[in-house]
């Protein structure tokens, strides 16, 4: 997990770095932001699949980490909903889509703060 956290972390940096929606409001979004959108969405499916397959090899997971386990879940969903939701609202790479990538950012951040939680356990 402690692999696979820091990787996620790493791609999540990457999106803030390049693809602020501040940014992307003034100047239009880049390919390679739309790439990261879709690579994050990957990510989200990742984390969310090896969190199901834990619960499903180990049993519910300790009342200590439960917590931690649910809102990992539900970011990468949320996450992966929000980078969904940009091509249909932004069908053309540069499009001034500033609500859309909005709600992604919020996304990438709550998951961003879903995995930091991570930290002691990992």
């Amino acid at each position: 997990m402690a692999t696979d956290r820091d990787d996620w972390l790493d791609e999540t940096k990457k999106f803030a770095e390049q693809c602020s929606w501040v940014i992307i409001a003034l100047d239009g979004a880049p390919v390679t932001c739309s790439l990261q959108a879709f690579t994050l969405g990957l990510v989200a499916k990742t984390a969310d699949a090896k969190m199901s397959t834990a619960v499903n090899e180990l049993g519910k997971p300790p009342g200590e980490i439960e917590s931690l386990v649910a809102d990992l879940r539900t970011s990468a969903a949320a996450m992966d909903q929000a980078g969904e939701a940009i091509p249909d609202k932004c069908p053309e790479a540069g499009d001034r889509c500033a609500d859309s990538w909005i709600a992604f950012e919020r996304a990438v951040d709550d998951f961003q703060s879903a995995l930091n939680a991570w930290a002691p356990y990992v």
